[in-house]
């Protein structure tokens, strides 16, 4: 009796056991999702203001062209709706000819055919810009950057703040030749390094790697995370040390960019964006095996 009875006492601890093994389970995946729904909802409100910067940038840096750049906001903005899942319901322009005042002749049937506005999001190109004679005359040319992976690493990047990181105020006005013009749009909403963190703690693929490098105190470089940017002043191990493989990870976790299953198990610690140049536009990473 003794023995059934101490048999049946060994059940139960072991029972108890396994329960608190699941309830960790349970709790950690609980931390992992509400890590990664935390990121999401940040990256999201980056991307959206990513689209937008995108948006401004054809629109002309004359501060006197209020027609011009408030009509070629809301017809870009009514042209992309759709596609880049901006927020918002259809709205008629009521004279969209004044998107065009500013435009040189020469420019105008490419500057709103969406063909050509299509070809600046994957590809990138150039938008120019007559000024008003109070703003100075002449012509300015914008850059718009396309929005390819290759251009949102260092932006995802750039977003990383700290806690206690101030990110400096946008300058209104810049001058050009005595004259003050707008200067290009910039992406102002912020990832929280706190954030970052978590998901780093909790993803599956960087998750390893991560807990070596913060063990030996940011110190041991791996494929994912470089020790050597700690040295620069004011640097964040959230995101400073990020390689730009782990920048894409975050990306693709959030749900904006559909990488390889072979990527990462491939990828070193000498792989940069960069290398995204040489790829076709329309393809960010080596094709998603599906």
């Amino acid at each position: 009796g003794g023995g059934d009875g101490g048999g049946g006492s060994g059940d139960a601890d072991g029972g108890a056991g396994h329960g608190d093994a699941g309830a960790e389970r349970q709790a950690s995946d609980r931390e992992r999702t509400a890590s990664l729904r935390r990121l999401q909802l940040s990256m999201a409100m980056l991307m959206l203001e990513v689209k937008r910067s995108f948006i401004s940038q054809h629109t002309s840096p004359d501060p006197t062209q209020y027609e011009h750049r408030t009509t070629a906001s809301v017809v870009l903005t009514q042209m992309l709706r759709l596609p880049l899942s901006l927020p918002g319901s259809f709205t008629a322009v009521r004279y969209p000819q004044y998107a065009f005042d500013g435009i040189p002749p020469d420019d105008c049937d490419e500057y709103l055919s969406f063909d050509h506005v299509v070809q600046r999001l994957v590809r990138g190109g150039v938008v120019r810009f007559d000024l008003d004679t109070r703003a100075g005359g002449g012509t300015v040319t914008r850059h718009v950057r396309a929005l390819t992976l290759a251009n949102l690493v260092p932006i995802v990047r750039a977003a990383i703040v700290g806690s206690d990181e101030i990110r400096a105020p946008q300058p209104a006005t810049y001058l050009r030749d005595n004259t003050s013009l707008l200067p290009e749009p910039m992406v102002r909403a912020t990832l929280p390094a706190d954030t970052v963190a978590d998901v780093l703690r909790h993803d599956p693929v960087l998750s390893g790697a991560y807990a070596h490098f913060t063990r030996s105190h940011f110190t041991l470089s791996n494929e994912y995370f470089d020790s050597a940017a700690m040295a620069a002043p004011g640097a964040i191990a959230e995101r400073d040390t990020l390689r730009d493989a782990t920048i894409v990870r975050l990306i693709e976790v959030c749900g904006y960019a559909r990488v390889s299953h072979s990527f990462y198990s491939s990828v070193d610690a000498t792989w940069t964006v960069a290398s995204l140049h040489s790829l076709s536009p329309t393809t960010s990473l080596p094709p998603y095996d599906d």
